[in-house]
């Protein structure tokens, strides 16, 4: 009897022994599945954290693709250039976020929209929380120059010769700027060369010259034409890129029409060319809802863009049009661009060329030019020519400019508030920039 009690003691024993082995066992899985668990919620909110700043840097890139100004601070700084909790997400007076850039599942970003240096480049950085976890992520852009249409005639003056060249009777009533420094950058010849008409040639905006020029030398070589206080030298060096034509335009066939004709578009589109001889009118058919995404045009002619005869462009309908030729416009005849009973909107017809001669108005044969233009050309590596009789409405950029016969340029105010684009809006992402930041 005494040795099955011991016996049974001993299996109460081995019993608990193994209870208690059993709970270490059970609390160690535990303890690893909680482990488990805690690690891949942790690598689970990192990623939607990584998403999240993904996402950030996606939104900030298509806020300066859309032309919205970001406020400038350096990463860290806050608030930051774009927060979807803020009362104003984009900045002052923009509102709360719409709920479609808000992330499920907790997670948030800021983004931060550093100063430019002095490259032009500035660095985009995004970045993502979920839970306690966060990342960063950043890239280095740089955002596309815009240039205001401060000027009736802009000379770039990168080829030798005069930057520009007034011969004849001539009417600027906006100002003339010059990226040159050198006396002879400006040349005026009065009609016939004749001093004593002079006063046929009529300067009434301001003169501004390259940096570092000799005011002094130009005041006294241009005193007959223009007052002293209007001639300015710049402080600042300004280069003006050449245009760039958006992708993904849709291919045409090209137009060749000899014959008295209009030919109308309504549509974006590539063309291979645009020739015209004859007495023609091409219309562009913008559209009328009022949304600039709906009703504006954009071209590209990659070949030269030519109308010789008596040729006119009209825009009608509520947009405007936007057309980059590859190479030259030129033969544009008896042009009555624009119309020729009264002005049309100048800011109706954008041409941004990439060519190295632009024939704004040309006579044909022994037909002088007649007519009345009225466009924003945005012309840098060309030089631009208007000969003849006509009446600009528009502001120029160009290499050089020659104005010849009796010409006016006229001004308005207003078009100071619009800017050339030459780069478009989309700011270029430096190609290997992207970095996650530590």
């Amino acid at each position: 009897m005494s040795f099955l009690r011991d016996e049974k003691g001993s299996a109460l024993v081995y019993t608990f022994v193994c209870l208690v082995v059993l709970s270490f066992i059970l609390m160690g899985m535990l303890q690893t599945a909680a482990m488990a668990y805690r690690a891949a919620r942790f690598q689970e909110n990192r990623q939607r954290a990584f998403s999240a700043a993904e996402s950030g840097l996606a939104i900030g890139l298509a806020a300066m693709t859309s032309g919205i100004v970001l406020e400038r601070r350096e990463y860290d700084v806050e608030p930051p250039s774009i927060d979807p909790t803020a009362d104003d997400w984009l900045g002052g007076g923009s509102g709360g976020a719409p709920g479609s850039v808000s992330l499920p599942n907790g997670a948030s970003y800021g983004v931060w929209l550093s100063a430019q240096d002095d490259t032009g480049l500035s660095t985009l950085t995004s970045r993502g929380t979920c839970g306690s976890s966060a990342r960063a992520v950043e890239v280095t852009v740089r955002e596309p120059r815009i240039l205001p249409a401060q000027a009736s005639i802009t000379a770039a003056a990168r080829s030798p010769g005069h930057a520009v060249h007034l011969k004849g009777a001539t009417s600027v009533e906006g100002d003339i700027r010059i990226e040159s420094a050198h006396l002879d950058s400006l040349k005026i010849e009065p009609p016939l060369g004749w001093g004593f008409l002079s006063f046929l040639v009529d300067l009434e905006g301001d003169l501004t010259v390259g940096k570092g020029a000799r005011r002094a030398d130009f005041v006294e070589k241009f005193k007959k034409y223009i007052r002293d206080e209007r001639i300015l030298v710049a402080d600042d060096a300004r280069t003006y890129p050449v245009a760039i034509a958006p992708d993904g335009l849709p291919p045409r066939e090209g137009i060749k029409k000899k014959s008295i004709e209009r030919i109308t578009i309504s549509e974006d589109g590539d063309y291979p060319f645009i020739d015209l001889d004859g007495i023609n009118e091409l219309r562009f058919q913008t559209g009328d809802t009022g949304d600039p995404a709906t009703d504006d045009i954009t071209i590209r002619v990659r070949g030269d863009f030519k109308m010789k005869g008596i040729s006119s462009i009209k825009v009608s309908g509520q947009g405007k049009v936007t057309m980059y030729v590859d190479r030259d416009v030129k033969d544009l005849g008896i042009s009555f661009v624009g119309g020729l009973f009264g002005s049309a909107d100048p800011l109706k017809l954008w041409i941004y060329c990439s060519g190295k001669h632009v024939n704004l108005l040309k006579g044909v044969g022994f037909l002088p030019g007649i007519g009345m233009t009225s466009c924003m050309v945005y012309a840098p590596d060309a030089r631009v020519t208007y000969e003849d009789f006509g009446i600009h409405h528009g502001s120029i950029v160009c290499d050089q400019f020659k104005a010849e016969g009796a010409t006016t340029f006229e001004w308005d105010e207003r078009w100071r508030q619009h800017n050339f684009e030459p780069e478009g809006r989309a700011p270029k992402v430096i190609p290997g920039s992207w970095r996650e930041r530590h």
